[in-house]
Parts: structure tokens; sequence; C-alpha cells
């Protein structure tokens, strides 16, 4: 089952039964988190809090391509999703920053 298969999905039956496979996942040394963010297009470079307000979280996101980043940012259910989860989606901030950068997480990758 894909990520964009569960988010239409909305019964508390359905998620109860993708939080099993999701456990599963994770035991067998998986991470479903990353599985979806990959189906996403996206892949999480930095999360972090500020040091002296644990309320404010700075990420850093590369995404596969502006569509990618449009898409997760027009995504309805993910944003309530988040909002559930105490996130204020008003607050946010997305900067796009050019094509030329590296990074060394997960590995060392640069483009130029």
């Amino acid at each position: 089952m894909t990520y964009s298969e569960v988010r239409r999905r909305t019964s508390l039956d359905d998620a109860r039964e993708q939080a099993l496979v999701n456990r599963r996942v994770a035991r067998a040394g998986g991470d479903p988190i990353a599985d979806r963010n990959h189906e996403m297009g996206m892949q999480f470079l930095f999360a972090g809090t500020k040091k002296n307000d644990p309320t404010k979280l700075h990420t850093v996101i590369k995404f596969e391509s502006a569509e990618a980043m449009q898409a997760f940012s027009a995504d309805k259910e993910l944003i309530e999703t988040r909002r559930q989860a105490g996130a204020v989606i008003e607050s946010g901030v997305m900067t796009p920053i050019s094509d030329d950068f590296f990074t060394n997480n997960p590995d060392a990758f640069m483009q130029h």
C-alpha cells in the first residue's frame, strides 16, 4: 500500500491497519516515514528546533522537482494531519534555494 493510497482512506480501522503495517516495517529495520517521503519526492536533510524556543521548527527539505514541492504545499490532507499534530501551518515559511548546493546527509552529494 502506497502513501497516496493510505491518505485517501479515512476510517479508524484503516488507520489502525496502516499503523500495524508501519510497526512491522519498523521492526524489520525499515523506515515507513522515509518510504512515504520518497514517494512524495522529498528528503529531509535537517530538522531541528530553535535553541531557546522548542516551538520553532526549522527544516531543510530537498525536493526532486518544483512540482513535488508544490504538491507537498498543496496536499490538503497532509496539511490537516500536520495541523492536528500541532503545526501552525499559517506561520510556515518556504524559501526555495538555487539548484547549486551540497550536502553530506545521508551521503555526500553535490549538484552544480
